[in-house]
């Protein structure tokens, strides 16, 4: 009976280093798999972001550029209303001089 009891130990404590083993082994391979997942979505995430800022760029480029277009052609319209006016004018003072001199 002693025998059995003491073999009864011995087989637990062998099954329970046995577990015990297997545990560790388990724990280190979720670890490693968990590390795994983190490096690839950090690596996703960073896609994500890098083609989120790119694409923000190419917006703000396009609105830059149709901004300049607007002031470049606001500016040229001014220009033009601007030397119309100053032929307006010019033509008033050739009148107002010929009529003094007259």
């Amino acid at each position: 009976m002693v025998d059995m009891t003491i073999k009864a130990v011995r087989q637990a404590e062998l099954s329970a280093a046995k577990t015990e083993k297997e545990a560790l082994a388990k724990k280190e391979s979720l670890i490693e798999q968990a590390q795994i997942e983190i490096v690839q979505k950090r690596e996703v995430m960073f896609k994500q972001a890098s083609d989120a800022h790119k694409l923000a760029m190419k917006q703000a480029e396009s609105d830059c550029e149709t901004i300049m277009a607007k002031a470049i052609q606001d500016a040229n319209d001014e220009i033009k209303l601007l030397k119309q006016q100053a032929g307006e004018k010019q033509a008033e003072a050739t009148k107002l001089i010929l009529a003094k001199l007259v």
